[in-house]
């Protein structure tokens, strides 16, 4: 009986993460977009106040046992010091006072992406690690990176722009099958918002 409730008890969780995953799962945002400044050739980094330095070299290290550091230029910086930095043409947010998250839409809100990993149990009882995307909005330049995971999220985001808004409000089919069609459509929602809420002015 025990054994019984254990494996459906997993299978609800799993139902769940899938339901979830169908409305902000791995493949919601298009990734590759070039979305920095192309003009800007040199890398940087942003202090706390929003200060932007110039520097040639910027490694982010994220280590077991010790806290995440920030190399630039030789020197060693606290993940807590640095607001986000830009190497090559890639920009990247901190998540909390932690890990770096990168930039994958720009404008008025951005969107970013990571990783995180989880405990998964099969029906069997076997414990393993997954790994999974994880989305992140950010409203301005200096707010933090919020965690988004439904479809709700993204409405409160975009409100008051009825284009974006029409975009997403649709069945769970209809935005996989969207989504299917165009690898950017969610990104599309964003930029739509980001450009005064006018469809014309989106170039991809």
């Amino acid at each position: 009986m025990k054994k019984n409730l254990s494996i459906i008890c997993v299978f609800f969780f799993l139902l769940i993460a899938l339901s979830s995953s169908r409305n902000m799962g791995a493949g919601s945002y298009y990734k590759n977009d070039k979305v920095e400044d192309k003009s800007e050739k040199r890398n940087y980094y942003v202090k706390n106040s929003g200060e932007k330095v110039f520097c040639d070299k910027i490694e982010y290290n994220s280590r077991m046992f010790r806290k995440d550091l920030v190399e630039i230029d030789g020197q060693e910086y606290k993940t807590s010091e640095v607001l986000g930095y830009k190497t090559s043409d890639q920009y990247f947010g901190r998540v909390g006072s932690g890990k770096y998250a990168q930039r994958i839409v720009h404008g008025k809100i951005n969107i970013y992406f990571g990783e995180g990993t989880r405990t998964v149990t099969s029906s069997s009882g076997a414990m393993s690690t997954q790994t999974y995307t994880i989305y992140y909005s950010q409203v301005g330049e200096k707010a933090p990176l919020v965690v988004m995971e439904r479809k709700e999220d993204l409405l409160n985001l975009v409100n008051g722009c009825q284009a974006s808004i029409d975009m997403i409000n649709k069945k769970n089919k209809q935005l996989r099958r969207a989504l299917k069609e165009d690898p950017k459509y969610f990104n599309k929602i964003i930029d739509i918002y980001n450009n005064g809420c006018k469809r014309e002015k989106i170039i991809y």
